[in-house]
């Protein structure tokens, strides 16, 4: 799917390829019985049944090391999901593998993706249901607090660059998981690398994006410097780093560019931004590559810049009444197509013009 060229426009429609197909192997097959005789012990009221079949089954799936301990976990998750009726065994399954292995063989489409995003546990449950899903976390501290950046794990993709994900306001540390579980997906199981924007409510992080707009740093800007900083060391010559954000995120990253214009100037050419229903424009006076997916939505007008400078701005229809959360269904097909237009060649400056689902316009300053 990285691949821009797979991207076609047939009867004036945007079309994405086809996804892979699912994985046929005898040992993923057995996995989704035992998970189907898993949930029907729990309707007899013994569990017991299931368990023993289900380990069995993954023990076998090789290509899944979860380890004792991990399997216990998708036991227990697997029962919480059937009692809750949140989602399906299948889903979960899918997440299990996708999480360990970055293979998106098994996952049929963007749709069945968003559902095993979905399965993803919320709160204080999702790392002990996911144990390791945050590989290499560790703390950033500066003056304005601290943040926590780590990755999935994945294979990285030689001279794809780095793709480092930000998270609005009011998500828990699972809800930028899911976003960069996502964007993995859309770029063929890439690592991704993630700065989590820590949350400390509603009401303190609208004070804190307020505050941000005004040009006062919150602390996740320092987690996103030090990602600059530390691509930059290691890169290619020709290599760019894209940094996919949503909401307060873009915010921190217009705080971030500023303060990294003053470390290392001429590297501005080789960032790239994807803003999804951003809270913030970024000046073009930073010269770096922007790309803004806005749909019906308060917030992306609240500062919305004179010179568009070099920027895409994608508009994209919905249906709801407001279009803000990052897995909102209107910017689906557009994040799928900017994001991996960016990764294959760095340019979104040509127009989706008469699709049937995205409506685009391109601003030039």
């Amino acid at each position: 799917m990285s691949n821009i060229s797979n991207y076609i426009q047939l009867n004036n429609q945007l079309i994405l390829p086809d996804a892979p197909q699912k994985s046929s192997s005898l040992a993923w097959k057995i996995t989704k019985v035992a998970a189907k005789v898993l949930f029907f012990s729990t309707l007899v009221g013994s569990p017991f049944i299931g368990l023993p079949l289900h380990a069995l089954s993954l023990s076998i799936a090789s290509e899944v090391s979860l380890g004792t301990s991990g399997i216990l976990t998708l036991m227990k998750h697997v029962l919480t999901s059937c009692k809750d009726k949140t989602t399906s065994l299948e889903d979960i399954l899918n997440l299990y593998k996708f999480s360990a292995t970055g293979d998106v063989s098994h996952i049929p489409s963007q749709a069945a993706m968003k559902r095993v995003v979905a399965a993803v546990p919320r709160g204080h449950l999702f790392q002990r249901y996911l144990p390791g899903a945050l590989k290499d976390l560790r703390s950033i501290k500066s003056e304005q607090g601290t943040c926590s950046a780590f990755h999935l794990g994945f294979k990285e993709h030689p001279g794809s660059g780095k793709v480092v994900v930000v998270n609005g306001a009011n998500t828990p540390i699972s809800g930028l998981y899911k976003m960069m579980l996502y964007t993995s997906y859309l770029l063929e199981g890439k690592n991704i690398h993630g700065v989590y924007n820590p949350t400390r409510g509603a009401h303190r992080d609208l004070i804190e994006c307020y505050r941000g707009l005004k040009g006062v740093p919150s602390a996740a800007v320092e987690g996103v410097v030090n990602s600059l900083i530390d691509f930059f060391e290691k890169a290619e010559p020709k290599e760019k780093i894209t940094l996919v954000v949503h909401s307060q995120g873009a915010i921190i990253t217009k705080l971030a560019l500023e303060e990294y214009q003053q470390i290392a100037p001429q590297n501005s050419r080789r960032i790239q931004v994807l803003a999804v229903a951003p809270g913030a424009a970024i000046s073009s006076q930073l010269r770096v590559k922007v790309v803004e997916l806005l749909s019906r939505d308060p917030v992306p007008y609240l500062d919305r810049p004179k010179n568009y400078g070099d920027r895409s701005v994608f508009y994209c229809p919905t249906k709801d009444f407001v279009a803000h959360k990052f897995f909102n269904d209107a910017y689906d097909q557009t994040f799928a197509y900017s994001l991996n237009l960016l990764i294959a060649n760095g340019s979104s400056s040509f127009l989706m013009s008469n699709s049937a689902k995205v409506s685009s316009e391109t601003h030039r300053g």
